[in-house]
């Protein structure tokens, strides 16, 4: 960790899917399976152009959901095909292909339910280097939390073994309960820090990790003193343009 000024990090936040875990891949191929199930079907209530049916893509999920709460996520992409649906509740049955009983929640618990399924039949895969820094981290003392859009983001953790690396958590169960706005609003990451560090330190004093632009637009709005992008998939342009101070495709480059 030698190219952040050692004497100024006093904390670090990170986010879970593509910086942590390899979950992202998961996230993004269960939208699309959602997604494309729902484009593809007629449905009697609802108008969809033949134009707005094409597949879901990974532009899309860049766009639309990738570090969002699922519903804002649902509703964003939805509308960008041109549809409009009433928003629901969260404890909305999860959406059946077959059912016209269609809300942005039912949607999005659908999408969380195939996420479950695949995180149970392969478990969870982490970013070896990733760990082994946030661990030098903790021994050096530096208080490390985790902050994601994700509800799953605690049962990834635990499921990966490595929840006791981190002083505190904020996940998309805080920010619903909360009314907090998702990315590239820095309240999570912001709410992060001051439980990770009880109030006593600074933004200025902390470093922010993160794979997606308004992830690091996030942490630039915030005032983090060290917003590292990671380039998991051909971004970079779009991390620094997003605020990054360094962009690395992955933590075994930082000397």
């Amino acid at each position: 960790m030698s190219s952040y000024p050692s004497h100024t990090l006093r904390a670090a936040v990170f986010d879970l899917d593509g910086v942590i875990s390899r979950t992202r891949d998961t996230h993004f191929h269960a939208w699309k399976k959602m997604f494309d199930s729902f484009l593809q079907q007629e449905h009697p209530s609802i108008k969809i152009e033949d134009s707005n049916r094409k597949p879901f893509t990974q532009q899309d999920y860049d766009k639309y959901v990738d570090g969002v709460p699922r519903y804002t996520g649902v509703e964003k992409f939805i509308e960008s095909r041109g549809v409009k649906l009433p928003h629901g509740s969260p404890q909305d049955k999860p959406w059946d292909c077959k059912s016209d009983d269609i809300t942005v929640c039912s949607l999005g618990n659908q999408k969380d339910e195939m996420f479950q399924q695949v995180l149970e039949e392969k478990g969870v895969v982490l970013f070896d280097s990733t760990v082994r820094a946030i661990k030098h981290l903790v021994e050096m003392g530096v208080p490390v939390g985790v902050a994601s859009s994700s509800k799953n983001c605690k049962p990834v953790l635990k499921k990966g073994g490595i929840e006791d690396l981190f002083v505190d958590v904020v996940d998309g169960v805080d920010i619903e309960q909360d009314h907090m706005k998702g990315k590239p609003d820095p309240d999570m990451f912001l709410l992060c820090l001051k439980k990770i560090s009880k109030g006593t330190i600074e933004p200025a004093q902390c470093m922010l990790v993160e794979d997606a632009q308004m992830g690091v637009q996030a942490g630039h709005q915030g005032g983090f003193g060290f917003v590292v992008g990671v380039d998991r998939g051909g971004n970079r342009d779009a991390l620094m343009k997003g605020g990054a101070h360094a962009v690395f495709k992955d933590f075994q480059e930082i000397p």
